[in-house]
């Protein structure tokens, strides 16, 4: 039989992973979704500058919308397919069809596709995608 110190070693690990766990994966995508926005925001910032510097004012729309669009089309259909889409659909299905599981990849993907979409002006929101995000950090 264990002793005193040996059982009070199992409760303490027990409660370890249990909150810990889940506190490191909150973390994670806080910090995930931060780094969601910040990429947006890099974008737009640099659509901004094509815009000054060519004098293009709100006309820059008419170019940077479609290259955002193709370039997340791109880099979703070479690195990670489940990346496409708002993110919802996706998460959804990883954890009905491969068990809650989602490559790493779909992580980095995720973030550079949303960013490129979003940022070049595209319509859409951050939540979907920081669904799948989260998904992807905590099935990892």
């Amino acid at each position: 039989l264990p002793g005193p110190d040996e059982r009070l070693l199992r409760q303490v690990q027990r409660v370890f992973v249990r909150f810990a766990g889940p506190v490191l994966v909150g973390i994670l995508v806080g910090f995930s979704s931060a780094l969601l926005i910040w990429s947006i925001e890099f974008v737009e910032d640099g659509v901004a500058e094509i815009a000054d510097v060519l004098s293009l004012g709100d006309a820059v729309f008419l170019f940077s919308v479609p290259v955002g669009i193709l370039l997340a089309f791109l880099i979703a259909r070479r690195f990670a397919p489940e990346a496409e889409g708002d993110g919802v659909p996706a998460a959804m299905a990883a954890l009905v069809v491969r068990g809650g599981r989602l490559r790493l990849r779909s992580w980095f993907t995720k973030i550079a596709a949303t960013a490129a979409t979003l940022g070049a002006g595209g319509v859409g929101r951050p939540g979907g995608p920081i669904v799948q995000i989260g998904a992807t950090v905590g099935s990892v």
